[in-house]
């Protein structure tokens, strides 16, 4: 049985102050993948025996992004099977299958339309930014409705936008990231109003691509029980090696390259730059989300990277994400799933792997006191 988390410094830890490392998926279904703009082709795949492969793969911990719209509105939804649950109920579901699981979730507000194409960082700027009155009081319905829940956790939002999507006055980036902690700190406030004990996972102000270290570094905010979140995509970090308007980041260069070794260097560094460095500061740190290509140059080998890195810091880390690719000759865009929806696709296998390596993470800080006890009692009986 689940109990409680909290943090004590750097780590996420148990009721027994044992220190856990929390690995698994990230899942967005139940976020935007509805409505007319897949002209009724899509149902969802949010099915009880997919928490049965999650678990059997060592998953502890799933990413669940939420749509408030589909919430409140009380949407129905149809899954693979034919089977119609509306909106709250498939959402106690979820919670209900991983809790008898022991699978953390944390629960995350992505979308609030109807549909996929009516949504931007810019309205998600206007419904949250500008008056959040309305973003807040669904948190403490949510909040309330899970709080005898200790395998659920909350972020208030998924990805908050930068300044350059922002309204006056928020458009700067100074004023943008004040105004995303005073607006965390009131949604923290209310949802603890109602759950003192959940714990909650904050993203920075600007999209993907703001460091942690801006928002949050010699600042954290003023409250217990935070772990502080980073997205990063190698995909991304490739830049114009991809066709994007933007340079790559030198550590993606190398990767593309070959240059694994001075590659594997500057993402570590890269790392600590981007947000590991508050680890120092005793913040813990968390990748909520990652993801690789398998059509980008050596991406099995900076996965492989990241997780060895994740091990070296104690990061806990959700991976992007636990769906099928719906085409059954090619498997990309960070689908760890084929389209049958049971076998892992060349990412979720080296996934899979890692998730084999990694021990159950309770496991690994009891096994020091138990051996110096053993010790102990058996000098004392000599």
């Amino acid at each position: 049985m689940l109990n409680w988390l909290h943090t004590d410094g750097r780590y996420i830890k148990d009721v027994l102050g044992m220190a856990v490392v929390l690995r698994g998926v990230a899942r967005g279904e139940t976020s935007y993948c509805f409505g007319p703009d897949y002209q009724g082709w899509y149902k969802h795949h949010e099915v009880e025996r997919d928490y049965d492969k999650l678990k059997s793969l060592g998953v502890n911990i799933v990413r669940l992004g939420l749509n408030k719209y589909y919430w409140q509105n009380h949407k129905t939804l149809p899954n693979i099977d034919g089977v119609v649950t509306e909106y709250v109920s498939l959402i106690d579901n979820i919670v209900a299958w991983c809790a008898v699981r022991d699978i953390y979730l944390i629960l995350e507000y992505m979308y609030d339309v109807d549909r996929e194409a009516d949504w931007s960082q810019s309205v998600k700027a206007q419904k949250v930014f500008v008056d959040p009155t309305d973003w807040i009081n669904w948190w403490v319905e949510v909040a309330n409705r899970y709080k005898d829940q200790p395998n659920v956790m909350i972020n208030p939002l998924n990805e908050p936008p930068s300044h350059g999507y922002c309204p006056p006055p928020y458009n700067t980036r100074e004023a943008c990231s004040a105004r995303w902690r005073e607006i965390a700190s009131m949604a923290i406030e209310a949802i603890r109003a109602v759950n003192p004990n959940v714990l909650i996972w904050v993203d920075p102000a600007g999209f993907v691509g703001s460091p942690l270290m801006y928002d949050f570094s010699g600042k954290p905010l003023p409250y217990p029980n935070i772990v502080y979140n980073m997205h990063h995509y190698y995909h991304s970090d490739l830049g114009s090696l991809v066709g994007k308007d933007y340079p790559p980041e030198p550590y993606a260069v190398d990767y593309w390259n070959g240059n694994l070794v001075v590659a594997k260097q500057e993402y570590e560094q890269y790392l600590i730059n981007y947000g590991f460095k508050l680890l120092d500061e005793n913040v813990p740190v968390a990748v909520t989300e990652i993801g690789v290509w398998s059509e980008d140059n050596n991406w099995n080998i900076q996965i492989r990277d990241f997780y060895q890195l994740s091990r070296k810091y104690g990061v806990s880390w959700m991976q992007w994400w636990w769906h099928g690719w719906w085409r059954a000759d090619v498997c990309h865009d960070y689908h760890l799933l084929k389209n049958d929806w049971q076998t892992l696709s060349p990412i979720g296998e080296v996934w899979a792997q890692e998730m084999k390596l990694t021990p159950t993470p309770s496991i690994i800080p009891m096994v020091i006191p138990i051996a110096i006890f053993g010790a102990l009692l058996w000098w004392g009986l000599r």
